[in-house]
């Protein structure tokens, strides 16, 4: 019984449903100035597949993020609101464009100054050279602060000192091997001896990890992150997607064709680098969904918080905004969440 006259819009909606806009927990926009523009016009794809929301976990535009972020507040110009790091942290030798170096305890206070001034929502940290002692302390940093944190797990430091430190959200599926090892302080040490940008070594040697899972210890970790509030976001589709491409069973997306060119060109960059050694590759990356990915019931039955993200960005084969999430959440509920959890989990935190 509504009344026409009180609401700008009726629909009739008999025989159908409806769920809230959705948010899309990670994503990036990113690939330097001569991405911009496109950047700009793939991110308006979200909104067409329900995205009204999205989580942005660090790029190498953080200028034009703000703006977009402002434009689309304002009505100005369409797409999802966004809510961003800005820019991620990582130690004095990285690679990744869009990083703030922590090389020493005063960085970590200029660079959280630096992102707080530029309008970060949240704190990114990031896993390839940031020395340890140094990432413990921004997230005691960060915590102190009331600033909220996502990162990577380094692979050499222990995953509950991570937990312990503060931090709010971690990132990407395959880090559970580090919350399911009683063997992780020591294992964590031993990654020492790899380069920082071996990430082949880094996998290879993660993978083994499996082996020495502890099913007690792991529900004990999990309980201590739901007691922290420190959240899961799995990304699971792009696991799926290198598993599918790795074993020859991915098919051609029609999404590739709504990508920007320039965009588009980076997405096959990004395929690439699994071939440089296909027999290694295959054996690293081929895991996570294998001997990680079950543990996401666990974690989600000793009560974390379950976010869905895509990890789509420009560098990351396959991933396309929207759809993309929309796979991520059919993965959530193949690894255990209802269809329900796998929204609600999102409401709950944003609501």
């Amino acid at each position: 019984d509504v009344d026409p006259d009180a609401v700008d819009i009726v629909l009739n909606l008999d025989g159908k449903f409806a769920i809230p806009g959705l948010w899309d927990m990670h994503i990036h926009l990113r690939g330097g100035a001569g991405l911009i523009d496109a950047n700009e016009r793939w991110l308006r794809q979200y909104l067409g597949f329900g995205i009204t929301a999205v989580r942005e976990a660090g790029g190498d535009m953080p200028e034009s993020v703000v703006h977009w972020k402002s434009s689309i507040a304002q009505g100005l110009i369409n797409g999802p609101r966004i809510y961003s790091a800005l820019l991620k942290l990582d130690g004095p030798g990285t690679r990744q464009s869009g990083s703030l170096p922590i090389g020493s305890r005063a960085d970590i206070d200029a660079a959280l100054e630096s992102l707080q001034s530029l309008g970060a929502d949240f704190i990114k940290l990031y896993d390839m050279s940031f020395p340890p002692d140094l990432f413990l302390e921004t997230l005691r940093r960060t915590d102190a602060l009331q600033l909220r944190t996502a990162a990577h797990a380094p692979l050499y430091v222990p995953f509950r000192d991570i937990v312990d430190a503060g931090l709010d959200s971690i990132e990407h599926v395959y880090f559970i091997a580090k919350a399911t090892n009683p063997n992780d302080a020591a294992l964590s040490g031993r990654m020492h001896r790899f380069e920082p940008f071996d990430s082949l070594a880094y996998y290879t040697e993660y993978s083994k990890m499996t082996n020495l899972v502890d099913q007690d210890y792991a529900r004990e970790t999990f309980r201590r992150m739901a007691r922290q509030g420190t959240a899961m976001v799995p990304t699971l589709a792009i696991e799926r997607q290198i598993t599918d491409y790795l074993t020859g069973r991915l098919e051609e997306s029609p999404r590739e064709q709504q990508t920007p060119l320039a965009i588009r060109e980076t997405l096959e960059e990004g395929a690439e680098f699994m071939d440089y050694d296909p027999d290694a590759s295959r054996e690293a990356f081929l895991w996570p969904l294998e001997h990680a990915a079950p543990f996401i019931a666990m974690a989600a039955d000793e009560g974390v918080t379950i976010l869905a993200g895509s990890d789509t960005g420009a560098g990351n084969a396959w991933m396309y905004p929207g759809d993309s999430l929309h796979q991520e959440l059919e993965l959530l509920v193949e690894h255990g969440l209802s269809p329900l959890q796998a929204l609600l989990e999102l409401l709950v935190e944003h609501g």
